[in-house]
């Protein structure tokens, strides 16, 4: 089963003008029944592409299944944009799914 959280932009609140800008899709990939383990997919969408670019992709490992999916869409956000050497929000631009040089 996939999980798929998509972000688009409503232009002046006109939805034949929306337009997707990325996509997560979380996907379960096992674990025991109380903390499963998840791999995800962070897609962007270029302006003049409408195929989705992989910029990102993991696992994480050990979510507690008893907390909502939001909580668990929070924290693959987390994880993809914090610094794991700072703890600091990454605020580089990801755009070949590895951290920028320097993160």
């Amino acid at each position: 089963m996939t999980l798929r959280v998509t972000l688009e932009i409503v232009p002046f609140g006109q939805e034949a003008a929306k337009r997707t800008l990325g996509l997560l899709e979380i996907s379960n990939s096992g674990g025991p029944d109380e903390a499963s383990n998840y791999r995800y997919v962070l897609s962007e969408f270029e302006r003049d592409n409408p195929e989705p670019v992989c910029v990102r992709t993991g696992e994480f490992m050990g979510f507690d299944r008893s907390r909502k999916a939001w909580s668990l869409v929070k924290e693959i956000l987390k994880c993809i944009f914090t610094d794991s050497k700072t703890g600091r929000t990454n605020k580089s631009r990801i755009t070949d799914g590895r951290r920028p040089k320097g993160d």
